[in-house]
Protein backbone atom coordinates (compact mmCIF):
# COMPACT_ATOMS: atom_id res chain seq x y z
CA UNK A 1 0.00 0.00 0.00
CA UNK A 2 2.48 2.83 -1.20
CA UNK A 3 -0.50 5.36 -2.73
CA UNK A 4 0.17 8.09 -0.95
CA UNK A 5 1.96 6.91 2.26
CA UNK A 6 1.35 8.91 5.55
CA UNK A 7 4.25 9.69 7.40
CA UNK A 8 4.15 11.03 10.98
CA UNK A 9 7.08 13.00 12.30
CA UNK A 10 7.10 13.87 16.26
CA UNK A 11 8.75 16.39 18.24
CA UNK A 12 11.43 16.08 20.85
CA UNK A 13 11.54 13.49 23.29
CA UNK A 14 9.54 10.93 21.07
CA UNK A 15 11.86 8.87 19.11
CA UNK A 16 13.46 6.15 20.83
CA UNK A 17 17.27 6.60 21.03
CA UNK A 18 19.70 3.79 21.51
CA UNK A 19 23.67 3.68 22.18
CA UNK A 20 24.56 0.61 19.57
CA UNK A 21 23.65 0.28 16.13
CA UNK A 22 21.96 -2.82 17.18
CA UNK A 23 19.18 -1.09 19.09
CA UNK A 24 19.83 -3.12 22.26
CA UNK A 25 20.65 -0.37 24.25
CA UNK A 26 18.24 1.98 25.17
CA UNK A 27 19.58 5.57 25.96
CA UNK A 28 16.07 7.26 25.42
CA UNK A 29 13.91 7.32 27.73
CA UNK A 30 14.31 5.81 30.88
CA UNK A 31 10.62 5.64 31.84
CA UNK A 32 7.12 7.04 31.82
CA UNK A 33 7.99 9.51 34.55
CA UNK A 34 11.51 10.85 33.20
CA UNK A 35 9.78 11.83 29.43
CA UNK A 36 7.62 14.35 30.04
CA UNK A 37 10.24 16.73 32.55
CA UNK A 38 11.57 18.62 29.99
CA UNK A 39 15.85 18.55 28.76
CA UNK A 40 16.27 18.77 31.82
CA UNK A 41 16.40 14.61 32.20
CA UNK A 42 19.36 14.61 29.85
CA UNK A 43 21.03 15.79 32.66
CA UNK A 44 22.54 12.08 34.24
CA UNK A 45 21.06 10.48 31.56
CA UNK A 46 23.92 9.75 29.40
CA UNK A 47 27.60 11.40 29.67
CA UNK A 48 28.10 14.78 29.01
CA UNK A 49 29.89 14.55 25.57
CA UNK A 50 26.71 12.57 24.72
CA UNK A 51 24.40 14.98 25.63
CA UNK A 52 26.22 17.64 23.60
CA UNK A 53 25.62 15.21 20.46
CA UNK A 54 29.59 14.37 19.78
CA UNK A 55 28.77 11.10 20.19
CA UNK A 56 25.91 9.55 17.94
CA UNK A 57 23.20 7.71 19.20
CA UNK A 58 20.96 5.74 16.58
CA UNK A 59 17.05 5.52 15.81
CA UNK A 60 14.84 2.41 14.35
CA UNK A 61 14.17 2.65 11.06
CA UNK A 62 10.60 3.94 9.87
CA UNK A 63 7.93 1.52 11.12
CA UNK A 64 4.95 1.49 8.91
CA UNK A 65 1.99 1.26 11.62
CA UNK A 66 -0.13 -0.14 9.26
CA UNK A 67 1.42 -3.39 8.99
CA UNK A 68 3.89 -3.97 11.48
CA UNK A 69 3.38 -6.62 14.28
CA UNK A 70 4.88 -4.23 16.51
CA UNK A 71 3.81 -0.59 15.48
CA UNK A 72 5.35 1.96 16.74
CA UNK A 73 4.06 4.69 18.94
CA UNK A 74 7.12 6.93 20.37
CA UNK A 75 8.51 6.29 23.88
CA UNK A 76 5.69 4.70 26.22
CA UNK A 77 3.05 4.65 23.42
CA UNK A 78 2.69 8.70 23.45
CA UNK A 79 1.10 8.53 20.09
CA UNK A 80 -0.80 5.52 20.30
CA UNK A 81 -4.17 6.52 20.40
CA UNK A 82 -3.18 9.25 17.46
CA UNK A 83 -1.84 6.78 15.24
CA UNK A 84 -4.30 4.07 15.96
CA UNK A 85 -7.19 6.64 14.78
CA UNK A 86 -5.43 7.36 11.61
CA UNK A 87 -4.38 4.13 10.75
CA UNK A 88 -8.42 2.73 11.34
CA UNK A 89 -9.14 6.37 9.15
CA UNK A 90 -7.46 5.24 6.12
CA UNK A 91 -7.29 1.57 6.22
CA UNK A 92 -5.88 1.54 1.95
CA UNK A 93 -3.12 3.65 3.42
CA UNK A 94 0.32 3.07 4.86
CA UNK A 95 0.77 5.07 8.03
CA UNK A 96 4.59 5.42 9.02
CA UNK A 97 6.48 6.51 12.28
CA UNK A 98 9.69 8.34 11.19
CA UNK A 99 11.76 8.05 14.43
CA UNK A 100 14.59 10.60 13.99
CA UNK A 101 17.57 12.31 16.37
CA UNK A 102 16.03 14.86 18.11
CA UNK A 103 19.17 16.77 19.98
CA UNK A 104 20.22 17.52 16.28
CA UNK A 105 19.36 20.42 14.07
CA UNK A 106 16.53 20.02 12.00
CA UNK A 107 18.64 20.34 8.79
CA UNK A 108 20.76 17.19 9.69
CA UNK A 109 17.31 15.46 10.57
CA UNK A 110 15.62 16.52 6.83
CA UNK A 111 18.57 14.39 5.40
CA UNK A 112 17.21 11.16 6.67
CA UNK A 113 14.00 12.26 6.06
CA UNK A 114 14.80 13.21 2.41
CA UNK A 115 16.76 9.54 1.94
CA UNK A 116 13.21 7.85 3.29
CA UNK A 117 10.76 9.82 1.44
CA UNK A 118 12.88 8.74 -1.93
CA UNK A 119 12.09 5.18 -1.46
CA UNK A 120 8.12 5.93 -2.28
CA UNK A 121 6.94 6.41 -5.96
CA UNK A 122 4.03 9.12 -5.14
CA UNK A 123 3.47 12.15 -3.37
CA UNK A 124 3.08 11.52 0.87
CA UNK A 125 1.31 13.29 3.50
CA UNK A 126 2.75 14.26 6.54
CA UNK A 127 1.46 14.85 9.94
CA UNK A 128 3.81 16.49 12.62
CA UNK A 129 3.79 17.44 16.08
CA UNK A 130 5.86 20.07 18.05
CA UNK A 131 9.67 20.20 16.50
CA UNK A 132 8.34 17.71 13.76
CA UNK A 133 6.99 21.09 12.23
CA UNK A 134 10.87 22.41 11.90
CA UNK A 135 11.89 19.25 10.43
CA UNK A 136 8.90 19.72 7.61
CA UNK A 137 10.24 23.42 6.86
CA UNK A 138 13.73 22.18 6.88
CA UNK A 139 12.95 19.47 4.03
CA UNK A 140 10.69 21.50 2.30
CA UNK A 141 14.26 24.71 2.27
CA UNK A 142 16.43 22.02 1.15
CA UNK A 143 14.28 19.42 -1.06
CA UNK A 144 11.55 21.35 -2.45
CA UNK A 145 7.88 20.94 -2.45
CA UNK A 146 7.55 18.43 -5.06
CA UNK A 147 7.01 15.36 -2.29
CA UNK A 148 4.59 16.80 -0.53
CA UNK A 149 0.88 16.65 -0.94
CA UNK A 150 -0.84 17.64 1.97
CA UNK A 151 0.47 18.23 5.81
CA UNK A 152 -0.79 18.47 9.16
CA UNK A 153 0.72 20.86 11.44
CA UNK A 154 -0.03 20.29 15.20
CA UNK A 155 1.49 22.59 17.77
CA UNK A 156 4.01 24.08 15.88
CA UNK A 157 7.03 26.25 17.84
CA UNK A 158 7.88 28.75 14.84
CA UNK A 159 9.42 31.46 17.31
CA UNK A 160 10.15 28.79 19.66
CA UNK A 161 9.29 29.12 23.54
CA UNK A 162 10.56 29.98 27.12
CA UNK A 163 9.65 26.41 28.65
CA UNK A 164 13.53 25.47 26.63
CA UNK A 165 14.77 27.51 29.29
CA UNK A 166 13.58 25.06 31.77
CA UNK A 167 16.86 23.48 32.43
CA UNK A 168 19.65 23.91 35.22
CA UNK A 169 21.88 27.06 34.41
CA UNK A 170 25.47 25.21 32.78
CA UNK A 171 23.31 22.59 31.58
CA UNK A 172 24.43 21.52 28.06
CA UNK A 173 23.02 22.29 25.14
CA UNK A 174 21.14 20.59 22.18
CA UNK A 175 21.60 21.65 18.50
CA UNK A 176 18.39 21.15 18.57
CA UNK A 177 17.66 24.04 21.17
CA UNK A 178 19.30 26.76 18.88
CA UNK A 179 16.01 26.60 17.24
CA UNK A 180 13.58 26.50 19.76
CA UNK A 181 14.63 29.38 22.33
CA UNK A 182 12.24 32.71 21.98
CA UNK A 183 12.82 34.64 19.05
CA UNK A 184 13.88 38.47 18.72
CA UNK A 185 10.88 38.77 17.56
CA UNK A 186 8.30 37.29 19.78
CA UNK A 187 10.75 38.93 22.27
CA UNK A 188 9.49 42.08 21.33
CA UNK A 189 6.12 41.17 22.55
CA UNK A 190 7.35 39.24 25.72
CA UNK A 191 10.02 40.52 26.51
CA UNK A 192 12.99 39.14 27.99
CA UNK A 193 14.13 41.33 31.09
CA UNK A 194 17.36 40.53 32.99
CA UNK A 195 18.57 41.55 36.75
CA UNK A 196 22.05 42.47 36.95
CA UNK A 197 21.11 41.14 40.61
CA UNK A 198 18.52 39.78 42.83
CA UNK A 199 18.22 43.56 44.18
CA UNK A 200 18.40 45.45 40.85
CA UNK A 201 15.48 46.21 38.97
CA UNK A 202 13.99 43.67 35.52
CA UNK A 203 15.49 45.84 32.60
CA UNK A 204 14.32 44.67 29.04
CA UNK A 205 17.20 42.92 27.24
CA UNK A 206 18.23 44.00 23.44
CA UNK A 207 19.08 41.33 20.70
CA UNK A 208 22.90 41.70 22.34
CA UNK A 209 21.73 41.29 25.54
CA UNK A 210 19.67 38.66 25.23
CA UNK A 211 22.05 36.91 22.98
CA UNK A 212 24.56 36.94 25.48
CA UNK A 213 22.34 35.79 28.27
CA UNK A 214 20.96 32.96 26.91
CA UNK A 215 24.44 31.84 25.44
CA UNK A 216 25.90 32.49 29.27
CA UNK A 217 22.54 30.56 30.21
CA UNK A 218 23.90 27.05 28.60
CA UNK A 219 25.64 27.98 26.04
CA UNK A 220 22.40 28.44 23.68
CA UNK A 221 22.05 31.20 20.71
CA UNK A 222 19.46 31.42 18.84
CA UNK A 223 19.14 30.34 15.14
CA UNK A 224 16.94 31.20 12.64
CA UNK A 225 15.55 28.82 10.76
CA UNK A 226 13.83 29.53 7.19
CA UNK A 227 9.97 28.90 7.16
CA UNK A 228 8.84 31.03 3.87
CA UNK A 229 8.69 27.17 2.09
CA UNK A 230 6.76 25.44 4.77
CA UNK A 231 4.09 28.75 4.50
CA UNK A 232 4.14 28.75 0.83
CA UNK A 233 3.13 25.25 0.42
CA UNK A 234 -1.12 25.34 -0.42
CA UNK A 235 -1.71 21.99 0.97
CA UNK A 236 -0.69 22.61 4.56
CA UNK A 237 -2.59 23.69 7.58
CA UNK A 238 -1.77 24.00 11.34
CA UNK A 239 -3.60 23.49 14.85
CA UNK A 240 -2.83 25.08 17.57
CA UNK A 241 -3.76 24.58 21.33
CA UNK A 242 -4.76 27.30 23.54
CA UNK A 243 -6.14 29.30 26.47
CA UNK A 244 -4.00 27.40 28.71
CA UNK A 245 -1.74 28.83 31.13
CA UNK A 246 1.60 29.43 29.41
CA UNK A 247 5.25 31.18 30.53
CA UNK A 248 5.18 33.79 28.08
CA UNK A 249 8.04 36.22 28.81
CA UNK A 250 11.33 35.25 31.01
CA UNK A 251 12.90 36.83 33.76
CA UNK A 252 17.02 36.22 34.40
CA UNK A 253 18.61 37.50 37.16
CA UNK A 254 22.36 37.54 37.43
CA UNK A 255 24.88 36.18 40.33
CA UNK A 256 27.65 36.38 42.10
CA UNK A 257 29.56 34.69 39.74
CA UNK A 258 28.34 36.93 36.75
CA UNK A 259 26.17 33.80 35.21
CA UNK A 260 22.63 34.27 34.85
CA UNK A 261 19.53 32.03 35.92
CA UNK A 262 16.30 31.70 35.32
CA UNK A 263 14.25 33.74 38.39
CA UNK A 264 10.34 34.50 37.08
CA UNK A 265 8.18 33.65 33.99
CA UNK A 266 5.39 35.52 32.94
CA UNK A 267 2.49 33.56 32.47
CA UNK A 268 -0.87 33.97 29.91
CA UNK A 269 -3.48 31.99 28.47
CA UNK A 270 -2.13 32.80 25.09
CA UNK A 271 -0.53 29.34 24.20
CA UNK A 272 -1.10 25.67 24.98
CA UNK A 273 0.70 25.45 28.24
CA UNK A 274 4.07 25.17 25.97
CA UNK A 275 4.51 27.56 23.25
CA UNK A 276 2.78 30.78 22.88
CA UNK A 277 0.24 31.33 20.59
CA UNK A 278 1.93 34.14 19.05
CA UNK A 279 4.69 31.54 17.99
CA UNK A 280 2.66 28.67 16.88
CA UNK A 281 0.89 31.35 14.38
CA UNK A 282 4.22 33.14 12.78
CA UNK A 283 3.38 35.99 15.12
CA UNK A 284 -0.42 35.97 13.65
CA UNK A 285 0.59 35.64 9.97
CA UNK A 286 -0.81 32.15 9.80
CA UNK A 287 -4.55 33.10 11.69
CA UNK A 288 -6.42 32.20 8.27
CA UNK A 289 -4.75 28.52 8.38
CA UNK A 290 -5.64 27.68 11.60
CA UNK A 291 -7.72 25.93 14.08
CA UNK A 292 -7.76 26.57 17.48
CA UNK A 293 -8.27 24.33 19.88
CA UNK A 294 -9.14 26.08 22.81
CA UNK A 295 -8.16 24.26 26.31
CA UNK A 296 -5.87 21.66 24.68
CA UNK A 297 -2.52 21.27 25.54
CA UNK A 298 1.16 20.82 24.04
CA UNK A 299 1.11 17.10 24.64
CA UNK A 300 -2.99 17.06 24.44
CA UNK A 301 -2.68 15.90 20.77
CA UNK A 302 -1.25 12.70 21.01
CA UNK A 303 -4.72 11.76 22.64
CA UNK A 304 -7.46 13.94 21.75
CA UNK A 305 -10.43 12.97 19.15
CA UNK A 306 -11.05 16.08 17.71
CA UNK A 307 -7.39 16.94 16.50
CA UNK A 308 -7.14 13.04 14.75
CA UNK A 309 -10.18 13.74 13.03
CA UNK A 310 -9.29 17.29 12.23
CA UNK A 311 -6.19 15.63 10.75
CA UNK A 312 -8.36 13.45 8.67
CA UNK A 313 -10.45 15.90 7.32
CA UNK A 314 -7.21 17.78 6.48
CA UNK A 315 -5.38 15.01 4.68
CA UNK A 316 -8.94 14.05 3.00
CA UNK A 317 -8.06 17.01 1.26
CA UNK A 318 -11.21 18.48 3.05
CA UNK A 319 -11.75 21.69 4.43
CA UNK A 320 -11.09 21.06 8.12
CA UNK A 321 -13.25 22.40 10.60
CA UNK A 322 -11.73 25.73 11.03
CA UNK A 323 -12.19 27.76 15.08
CA UNK A 324 -10.95 30.78 14.41
CA UNK A 325 -7.97 32.41 15.72
CA UNK A 326 -7.50 33.58 18.95
CA UNK A 327 -5.20 35.23 21.58
CA UNK A 328 -7.04 34.04 24.81
CA UNK A 329 -6.91 36.16 27.87
CA UNK A 330 -8.15 35.95 31.31
CA UNK A 331 -7.70 36.23 35.00
CA UNK A 332 -4.83 34.02 36.59
CA UNK A 333 -2.57 33.77 40.10
CA UNK A 334 0.45 33.11 40.40
CA UNK A 335 2.59 31.54 43.49
CA UNK A 336 6.29 32.19 43.77
CA UNK A 337 7.30 29.98 46.47
CA UNK A 338 11.47 30.37 47.73
CA UNK A 339 12.82 27.18 48.06
CA UNK A 340 12.45 23.43 47.05
CA UNK A 341 9.23 22.44 47.35
CA UNK A 342 7.06 19.62 46.58
CA UNK A 343 3.46 20.83 45.01
CA UNK A 344 -0.13 19.44 45.11
CA UNK A 345 -2.93 21.05 44.55
CA UNK A 346 -6.22 19.59 44.26
CA UNK A 347 -9.78 19.38 44.86
CA UNK A 348 -11.30 20.62 47.84
CA UNK A 349 -11.82 17.58 50.05
CA UNK A 350 -15.53 16.57 49.75
CA UNK A 351 -17.35 12.88 49.42
CA UNK A 352 -17.88 13.02 45.49
CA UNK A 353 -14.09 14.48 45.39
CA UNK A 354 -12.30 11.69 47.43
CA UNK A 355 -11.09 9.81 44.44
CA UNK A 356 -9.23 12.75 43.23
CA UNK A 357 -7.58 13.70 46.38
CA UNK A 358 -3.85 12.65 45.64
CA UNK A 359 -3.99 13.71 41.89
CA UNK A 360 -3.01 17.33 40.58
CA UNK A 361 -5.82 18.70 38.05
CA UNK A 362 -5.10 18.71 34.55
CA UNK A 363 -6.63 21.98 33.49
CA UNK A 364 -5.85 25.44 34.30
CA UNK A 365 -2.60 24.82 36.46
CA UNK A 366 1.06 25.01 35.35
CA UNK A 367 4.25 24.78 37.80
CA UNK A 368 7.77 24.91 37.07
CA UNK A 369 10.97 24.79 38.85
CA UNK A 370 13.32 27.97 38.10
CA UNK A 371 16.07 29.63 40.32
CA UNK A 372 19.50 29.37 40.60
CA UNK A 373 19.35 25.85 42.21
CA UNK A 374 16.05 25.30 40.38
CA UNK A 375 14.78 26.21 44.48
CA UNK A 376 11.84 28.69 43.16
CA UNK A 377 8.69 27.17 42.49
CA UNK A 378 6.40 29.19 40.15
CA UNK A 379 2.62 28.10 40.15
CA UNK A 380 0.17 29.83 38.02
CA UNK A 381 -3.38 28.73 38.45
CA UNK A 382 -7.17 29.60 36.59
CA UNK A 383 -9.61 30.86 39.37
CA UNK A 384 -11.17 27.45 40.91
CA UNK A 385 -12.14 26.17 43.98
CA UNK A 386 -9.17 24.18 45.36
CA UNK A 387 -6.58 23.35 47.85
CA UNK A 388 -2.90 24.10 47.22
CA UNK A 389 -0.36 22.45 49.20
CA UNK A 390 3.20 23.30 49.89
CA UNK A 391 5.56 21.19 51.40
CA UNK A 392 9.50 22.07 51.97
CA UNK A 393 11.84 19.30 50.79
CA UNK A 394 14.91 20.84 52.86
CA UNK A 395 14.88 21.81 56.18
CA UNK A 396 14.89 25.21 56.68
CA UNK A 397 12.93 27.84 59.54
CA UNK A 398 10.67 29.66 56.96
CA UNK A 399 9.04 29.30 53.74
CA UNK A 400 8.93 32.62 51.94
CA UNK A 401 5.37 32.79 49.34
CA UNK A 402 4.40 35.29 47.27
CA UNK A 403 1.01 35.84 45.62
CA UNK A 404 0.15 37.89 42.39
CA UNK A 405 -2.91 38.44 40.86
CA UNK A 406 -3.70 39.29 37.57
CA UNK A 407 -7.15 40.37 36.07
CA UNK A 408 -9.11 39.83 32.68
CA UNK A 409 -6.77 41.52 30.74
CA UNK A 410 -3.77 39.90 32.44
CA UNK A 411 -2.45 43.00 34.23
CA UNK A 412 -0.83 42.87 37.46
CA UNK A 413 -3.57 44.09 40.14
CA UNK A 414 -2.20 42.93 43.58
CA UNK A 415 0.21 41.41 45.39
CA UNK A 416 1.61 40.09 48.83
CA UNK A 417 4.32 38.09 50.34
CA UNK A 418 4.00 36.32 53.01
CA UNK A 419 6.57 34.58 55.46
CA UNK A 420 5.78 31.32 57.37
CA UNK A 421 7.44 29.55 59.66
CA UNK A 422 6.73 26.34 58.73
CA UNK A 423 7.44 23.24 56.55
CA UNK A 424 4.08 22.32 55.09
CA UNK A 425 1.25 24.96 54.16
CA UNK A 426 -2.13 24.46 53.14
CA UNK A 427 -4.12 27.32 50.97
CA UNK A 428 -7.63 27.37 49.65
CA UNK A 429 -8.75 29.45 46.64
CA UNK A 430 -12.00 30.23 46.11
CA UNK A 431 -13.64 30.26 42.72
CA UNK A 432 -12.59 33.93 42.57
CA UNK A 433 -8.93 33.36 42.71
CA UNK A 434 -8.92 34.52 46.21
CA UNK A 435 -6.73 32.83 48.12
CA UNK A 436 -6.02 32.21 51.97
CA UNK A 437 -3.70 30.22 54.38
CA UNK A 438 -5.83 27.70 56.18
CA UNK A 439 -3.13 25.12 57.53
CA UNK A 440 0.25 25.13 58.77
CA UNK A 441 2.36 22.31 59.82
CA UNK A 442 5.60 21.64 61.74
CA UNK A 443 6.48 18.31 60.07
CA UNK A 444 9.00 15.94 61.65
CA UNK A 445 12.55 15.27 59.43
CA UNK A 446 12.45 11.84 59.56
CA UNK A 447 10.26 9.41 59.60
CA UNK A 448 11.85 7.68 62.70
CA UNK A 449 10.71 10.83 64.31
CA UNK A 450 6.84 10.44 63.85
CA UNK A 451 5.09 8.82 66.74
CA UNK A 452 2.37 5.85 65.62
CA UNK A 453 -0.27 5.24 68.80
CA UNK A 454 -0.30 1.68 69.83
CA UNK A 455 -3.14 -0.02 68.65
CA UNK A 456 -4.41 -2.37 70.00
CA UNK A 457 -6.16 -5.24 67.69
CA UNK A 458 -8.62 -7.73 69.55
CA UNK A 459 -8.25 -11.37 69.09
CA UNK A 460 -10.42 -12.75 66.54
CA UNK A 461 -10.96 -16.70 67.34
CA UNK A 462 -11.39 -18.45 64.25
CA UNK A 463 -14.13 -21.39 64.27
CA UNK A 464 -13.43 -24.42 63.52
CA UNK A 465 -14.73 -25.88 60.44
CA UNK A 466 -15.14 -29.97 59.93
CA UNK A 467 -15.36 -31.20 56.41
CA UNK A 468 -16.59 -35.06 56.72
CA UNK A 469 -14.20 -37.24 55.76
CA UNK A 470 -11.30 -35.11 56.25
CA UNK A 471 -10.19 -37.46 59.86
CA UNK A 472 -10.10 -40.89 58.39
CA UNK A 473 -8.31 -39.03 54.87
CA UNK A 474 -5.54 -37.70 57.41
CA UNK A 475 -5.31 -41.31 59.11
CA UNK A 476 -4.53 -43.16 55.96
CA UNK A 477 -2.26 -40.74 54.68
CA UNK A 478 -0.17 -41.15 58.17
CA UNK A 479 -0.35 -44.57 57.52
CA UNK A 480 1.05 -44.75 54.59
CA UNK A 481 3.54 -42.23 55.77
CA UNK A 482 4.64 -45.16 58.40
CA UNK A 483 5.14 -47.74 55.84
CA UNK A 484 7.15 -45.95 53.34
CA UNK A 485 9.62 -45.29 56.20
CA UNK A 486 9.37 -49.05 57.55
CA UNK A 487 10.36 -50.21 53.63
Amino acid sequence: MNTNPIVFLPGVFDSRLYFDTELNRLAWPLDAVEIFRGMAMFNGLITLEQERAHVPLYVPEPVNDSTAGKPEYGPNSKWKDFIEGLVAAFPNRDVWYFSYDFRQLSADSAVSLNDFLKTFDTQVDIVCHSYGNNLLAAYLSAYGPDKINRAACLAPPFEGSPEIFLVPPGSPNFPCMNELVPSPEINKIYPVTVRQSPESPAVPADEKAYAQVINSFNGARYVKQDFSALFAHPGIRFALGGDRLTPLATEFTIDEKGLPYVSDFGFGHAGDATVPTLSGSDNGALADRICMFPGLNHSGFASDRGAVFWAVMQLNSNDPPMIPYQVYKRPFVKILVDGSVDVNVHKPFSLENMISLTYKQSAGIASDPIGPERNINVIALDPQECVIELYSIVKRETMKITIETYDADEKLTDIRTETVSSRFVRMIMDKNGQIDRKFTLDLPEKISDIKVPDIKIPDIRIPEIKIPGLRKAEERNAAADRDDKKK
